[in-house]
């Protein structure tokens, strides 16, 4: 799983981009054979006029899939929005792997019925 965090409009530090490596290692590590690519994108959304504004996106490009797990948290501190961003994207990749495990179940048993037809 390879993995590339940037941020927009800031410096990123040492400290941010172990606590990003960490947490999505921690969310994500489980299903890292089916994780080609983690891309992490920081911002902060209003510049120095302050307010709830960091944002972390988070992109998990899926091998053998055409589609990608796309998630955001907004929230004051980048920590927290890093956290709630990592912890939504860990449910939305079981969500789409148990969507493609289902469909192709449903497929096989398709074919199966109209070989046994």
């Amino acid at each position: 799983m390879r993995m590339t965090v940037y941020g927009l409009s800031f410096e990123l530090t040492d400290a941010i981009v172990q606590h990003v490596e960490g947490r999505i290692k921690l969310s994500l590590g489980t299903a890292s054979d089916r994780i080609d690519a983690v891309f992490v994108r920081l911002s902060d959304i209003n510049g120095n006029r302050g307010g709830v504004d960091k944002c972390c996106r988070i992109t998990v490009r899926l091998r053998h899939l055409r589609s990608n797990v796309v998630v955001e948290a907004v929230d004051r501190d980048l920590y927290v929005a890093v956290n709630q961003a990592a912890a939504r994207a860990k449910h939305a990749l079981w969500r789409q792997l148990k969507r493609r495990r289902t469909l192709r179940r449903e497929y096989a048993n398709r074919s199966l019925q109209s070989l046994a037809a």
